[in-house]
């Protein structure tokens, strides 16, 4: 097999694109599990580097006859899968705690968005804490935070994503504050969790449709839940428990290779998420838009009752203390009807009378 076959990709002299793309198929083999594989994805990593550098350095002439390198078993892809439920090839599951020591940050970098971006729109990860702890403290990740624009962008990014707790927020804040040391103080002085955008998501919120938040919601998005859901239960022999970190993690590590061979399907379930919950705030501003006049209502009532029953008190003296409830309530509905009624006659002949100036 040639080099651009290991590394999924056509020849190129473009030094990010293969980087990205070794970035990509190193997660497929782990060089304890498979050792020889990775290591023949890491020759064909640098030959392409090399021969793209070459190709630059003679004035991007054609690339030179492509070098074959050793083929990947066929056994170290058997891996488990997760069955698309619309009967599509099945991705790959594999470790992803190894150390890429020969990808470069941009191909990390890269690799992070692309997971936080499909973690953060599955509505049953986005705001699990176990989930975020497992995925922000991998080796391959974490040092990517002592960098200052990167967790700028990270805090943007997280910005641009609707549906985020109050807790989860507040968990990337406290994982960000690891990381503001005196070495890495911005030139301007300021962290990055001082940006507006993420001051305003900390503050407390009424969500008040918070009980579809954390589900998929929408027929084809339940269904691939379900599917999901039921194919872990079946391989751990019970009921996959969210709150459980072995669970979700076997969870991320069937949903994340997947994902990401699907994201334009994740992407469509995400977008009904988001629709459904924009139709729910809708709602719930609507439900609490007449409740609240249905309070003011009853306020104006209620006090337009009791200057009746002060005007009456006045009116009938002593008396009207005697009566019983039913019949005060009786003689105030009178007042109102008659009140109504002199108002109406009122409005009558001040319009006669406007009428008859006019002739």
């Amino acid at each position: 097999m040639d080099i651009w076959g290991l590394l999924g990709i056509e020849p190129t002299t473009d030094i990010e694109r293969i980087k990205s793309a070794y970035a990509s198929q190193a997660k497929l083999y782990h060089p304890e599990e498979h050792p020889a594989e990775f290591k023949a994805l890491q020759n064909a990593y640098k030959t392409a580097v090399r021969m793209a550098k070459r190709t630059k350095a003679v004035g991007g002439k054609p690339l030179a006859d492509t070098p074959v390198v050793s083929p990947i078993p066929q056994k170290a892809l058997e891996v488990e899968t997760f069955v698309d439920i619309q009967g599509a090839s099945p991705a790959p599951q594999t470790e992803r705690t190894f150390d890429y020591s020969d990808v470069d940050v941009y191909g990390e970098r890269e690799c992070f968005f692309r997971q936080f971006l499909l973690i953060a729109k599955n509505p049953c990860l986005k705001n699990n804490l176990i989930a975020w702890d497992y995925f922000l403290n991998q080796k391959e990740f974490r040092h990517l935070f002592f960098s200052t624009d990167f967790r700028i962008n990270f805090v943007r990014t997280m910005c641009d994503i609707r549906g985020w707790r109050r807790k989860t927020v507040l968990y990337f804040e406290g994982y960000l504050e690891q990381f503001h040391t005196d070495e890495n103080m911005p030139d301007n002085g300021k962290w990055e969790t001082s940006l507006p955008s993420f001051w305003v998501r900390k503050l407390p919120r009424l969500r008040l449709p918070a009980f579809c938040m954390d589900q998929f919601v929408t027929k084809d998005g339940a269904a691939f839940q379900k599917k999901l859901h039921s194919q872990i239960s079946r391989s751990l022999g019970r009921e996959l428990n969210y709150e459980m970190r072995a669970d979700l993690i076997k969870y991320m590590k069937l949903y994340l290779p997947y994902a990401e061979s699907k994201e334009a399907y994740i992407e469509r379930l995400y977008s009904g998420w988001k629709s459904r919950q924009v139709m729910m705030n809708v709602l719930a501003f609507l439900v609490c838009l007449i409740m609240t006049a249905s309070a003011v209502r009853f306020v104006e009532e209620k006090i337009e009752t009791e200057n009746g029953l002060i005007y009456l008190r006045e009116l009938y003296g002593s008396e009207f203390a005697a009566y019983s409830k039913e019949k005060q309530e009786s003689i105030l509905r009178d007042y109102n009807s008659y009140w109504r009624y002199a108002e109406e006659a009122i409005d009558d002949v001040m319009s006669r009378y406007e009428g008859w100036t006019l002739q």
